[in-house]
């Protein structure tokens, strides 16, 4: 039976019994590579690699990237997000995600609460919302931006 080659493996030739190695440091992306230069730098823990830089980036906060598990940052679960760039592991996805037009509930950051009426937030991830200018008002609760 065929089967693909395995991430940080390729194979060049046709009717093949095994995959070679990428060299030491370096994976590829994905599975079934077919070229040495399919194999790029295998990033470490809170990173990826940038195709057109030929680099490795952070990760961004919200997402979290495992050297050997992962070809690229992965998304924290849904509502969730980090507390900072670079993280590791999905453990890492911490805190509420708390969008604007949202506060922190409380110093632990583990929930969202909205503005109220009257109240606005612009900014993720903030301890508290703004109060609208004198002669203002927010249309609804959790707003972005004075009406």
């Amino acid at each position: 039976m065929c089967r693909s080659c395995e991430r940080g493996t390729y194979q060049s030739k046709a009717w093949q019994t095994s995959c070679d190695d990428c060299p030491p440091g370096m994976t590829t992306l994905g599975e079934a590579s077919t070229v040495s230069s399919d194999c790029v730098t295998n990033c470490s823990d809170g990173h990826e690699f940038n195709i057109r830089s030929r680099h490795c980036d952070p990760c961004q906060q919200g997402f979290y990237r495992t050297q050997n598990d992962d070809d690229v940052c992965v998304s924290c679960p849904e509502g969730r997000t980090t507390t900072q760039t670079r993280s590791a592991t999905e453990h890492e996805c911490t805190i509420a995600n708390c969008t604007a037009g949202q506060y922190f509930r409380d110093s632990a950051r583990k929930s969202c609460r909205d503005c109220k009426r009257g109240f606005y937030q612009d900014k993720p991830l903030q301890y508290d919302c703004k109060t609208c200018p004198d002669h203002k008002t927010t249309a609804f609760v959790r707003s972005k931006s004075v009406r």
